[in-house]
C-alpha cells in the first residue's frame, strides 16, 4: 500500500559526525534523535557541495552557514566610524533555520558589545516595519510592538544565524573561535557574579577568551612585560574583563549556594507581579524569606507646641 506524503511535517536539525562535522538535515521531528544519533557514527562524511553566504554590511561583509537575505540595511555615518563609533542595523531572513529557530530577526551591532543584540518577529513584514520605526533611534525598545517575541543580548558572543564552518550552537549563540575552556572558566560552568553595586547574580560561563596587552608609554614604545588576561562571556552575552574589572571577580557556584540562583529568580518574579513573597529552605534547616510588605500608613505627626505661617 502506498503512503501518502503530501502531508508529511518535515524539520530541519543539525548534527555533528563523529570527526567533529556539521551536518544539516531534514526529517520527520519524532526521527530527529535517531538521525543525529547514527550521524555520531559516521566519520569522513564528504560533501558534493558546500554552499556559504556572505552578507554585505557596507565596507565589510559577514559570513554565514545558512541560507540568509538581508531585506534591510542601515549603519552610522563614515564620521561616526571614523571617530571610533559604529553600529548596524539589518532585517534578515534565515530560509533554513535548523531545530525550528525564527527565521525573522531585527540585528544590531555595534562598537559597544553591550548594545549588541537581536530580536524575533512572527513575520518578515513585521520585522521590516520594526526596523523603519527604529532606524534613527537611541536604545529602541520593541516591546509591545506587533510580531514582537523576544530580545536576545549578544554582547561579544555571535548569533546562531551567523554560525560558519563546524562551530555549535550553543542556544541562542555559535561558539566564536578562540573561545577556550580555562581551568576555572569551563564552559557551562555556574558562578556567582557581582553586578556593579556588588549585588550577586548566576551566570552560566560560554567561554573563555585568552589576551594579552602590552603596556606601552605615551609615545607609542613597548614598555615592561605583557600583560596577560582573561575575558570571560556569559549565557547572557555579557562578559568580565579581568583587566578592568578585578573587584568584582566572579567565582564558581558551589553546591550549598545553589539557593542563591533560586532566590534571584523568585525575586524577579515578585518585582514582576508574579507573587507576593517567596521561601527558600536552606541545607542547614534554615529558611530565607522574601516577601512585599503593603506600605505603611502616613504617621500624624507628634504632639506637642509648632510655629506655622499660612500665607
Amino acid at each position: 500500500m502506498a503512503t501518502d506524503t503530501a502531508y508529511q511535517t518535515w524539520k530541519g536539525a543539525e548534527a555533528h559526525t563523529g570527526d567533529g562535522r556539521v551536518v544539516s538535515f531534514m526529517a520527520n521531528p519524532s526521527r530527529i534523535d535517531d538521525i543525529r544519533y547514527a550521524i555520531s557514527k559516521v566519520r569522513g562524511l564528504e560533501y558534493l557541495k558546500t554552499h556559504t553566504v556572505n552578507v554585505e554590511h557596507g565596507w565589510f561583509g559577514q559570513y554565514s552557514r545558512y541560507q540568509l537575505k538581508q531585506h534591510d540595511y542601515a549603519a552610522t555615518s563614515a564620521e561616526a566610524a571614523d571617530a571610533g563609533y559604529w553600529a548596524i542595523m539589518e532585517v534578515l531572513e534565515v530560509k533554513d533555520p535548523p531545530d525550528g529557530r525564527c527565521g525573522f530577526v531585527l540585528y544590531e551591532k555595534g562598537s559597544d558589545p553591550a548594545a549588541c543584540r537581536f530580536s524575533e518577529w512572527q513575520t518578515l513584514n513585521l520585522a521590516r516595519q520594526a526596523f523603519k520605526k527604529a532606524v534613527g533611534r537611541n536604545d529602541p525598545q520593541y516591546k509591545g510592538m506587533p510580531g514582537f517575541i523576544r530580545m536576545v543580548p549578544c554582547g561579544l558572543m555571535r548569533p546562531w544565524f551567523y554560525a560558519v564552518g563546524t562551530e555549535d550552537l550553543r542556544g541562542d549563540h555559535a561558539l566564536p573561535y578562540g573561545l577556550e575552556d580555562d581551568p576555572v572558566f569551563r564552559l557551562g560552568s555556574q558562578f556567582v557574579v557581582p553586578d556593579s553595586l556588588g549585588a550577586p547574580d548566576v551566570k552560566t560561563c560560554m567561554g573563555c577568551r585568552f589576551m594579552t596587552q602590552q603596556p606601552r608609554d605615551y609615545n607609542g614604545q613597548a614598555k615592561g612585560d605583557p600583560v596577560h588576561y582573561r575575558i570571560v562571556t556569559w549565557h547572557d552575552g555579557t562578559v568580565w574583563n579581568e583587566l578592568s574589572d578585578k573587584e568584582n571577580a566572579p567565582r564558581p557556584l558551589e553546591d550549598d549556594e545553589l539557593w542563591i540562583s533560586e532566590a534571584i529568580h523568585q525575586f524577579r518574579r515578585m518585582l514582576s507581579g508574579g507573587q507576593t513573597g517567596f521561601s527558600i529552605e536552606l541545607l542547614d534547616g534554615t529558611q530565607f524569606v522574601g516577601k512585599l510588605r503593603p506600605a505603611s500608613r502616613t504617621k500624624h505627626s507628634a504632639a506637642g507646641r509648632y510655629y506655622v505661617v499660612i500665607y
